[in-house]
């Protein structure tokens, strides 16, 4: 049973001990989960496909039924894939990186809620077989993995360029405005379930990327985000 977001936040803590506690060096999470991860892609076993784009399902185990994939699941996955791309330069984890994005370029407007311009959730296999994007977002969650990715790409991978992850930033942070939530309002209110510096996490983000996308990030620069 995989559930992609924990394992993570798993990860992520056993590499937080590497860094303070001595006995766990020869351990590597991380490699290991995301090769696991490639396989499973590799292997033909049931993913979201648009093209050449593929989303993990958000929770999954052999020869179960194609759960939904959540934007932040698969957005903290693909921060994963290319930072193992950058520590083992190894070029199989940027390709499912790239998978990973590519899903997100075919689908950029589907993941935008008409009726109030905020982001969808998840992504569903319909009744027909088609993919329905549904329910609510979280507060900051998606919008610091998709900032976060912007950075990395910005810092490190500076060829790349994903017009449809700034896309979906602005698209975010112009909702937001919109609510008590405003990235940018020093009085904005908790997202509940959330943690208690997220906004601030996401200005401090956004603030970055304006510094390494000064001409590239046009929607921010634009009056609607002063």
């Amino acid at each position: 049973y995989i559930d992609t977001r924990l394992n993570e936040t798993f990860i992520l803590m056993i590499q937080d001990f590497q860094n303070e506690i001595s006995g766990f060096e020869e351990l590597d999470p991380m490699k290991n989960y995301l090769d696991f991860l490639y396989n499973y892609y590799e292997s033909g076993e049931e993913v979201y496909r648009l093209d050449d784009g593929v989303f993990f399902p958000d929770y999954f185990k052999q020869g179960a039924t194609l759960t939904h994939a959540s934007l932040n699941h698969q957005l903290g996955t693909a921060i994963m894939f290319i930072k193992a791309y950058k520590k083992y330069n190894d070029y199989k984890y940027l390709d499912v990186f790239k998978s990973i994005i590519k899903f997100i370029e075919l689908s950029a407007d589907k993941w935008v809620n008409p009726e109030n311009g905020d982001l969808f959730y998840g992504v569903k296999i319909g009744n027909n077989g088609e993919l329905i994007y549904y329910d609510k977002d979280y507060v900051y969650v998606t919008l610091i993995d998709l900032l976060l990715i912007s950075q990395i790409v910005g810092n490190d991978f500076y060829t790349l360029k994903y017009p449809a992850i700034n896309y979906l930033i602005c698209k975010k942070i112009s909702y937001l405005k919109t609510t008590e939530y405003d990235i940018f309002n020093p009085e904005a209110k908790f997202a509940p379930g959330e943690r208690l510096d997220s906004r601030k996490k996401a200005l401090s983000l956004y603030n970055d990327i304006m510094k390494l996308f000064p001409d590239d990030f046009g929607c921010m620069q634009s009056s609607e985000f002063n």
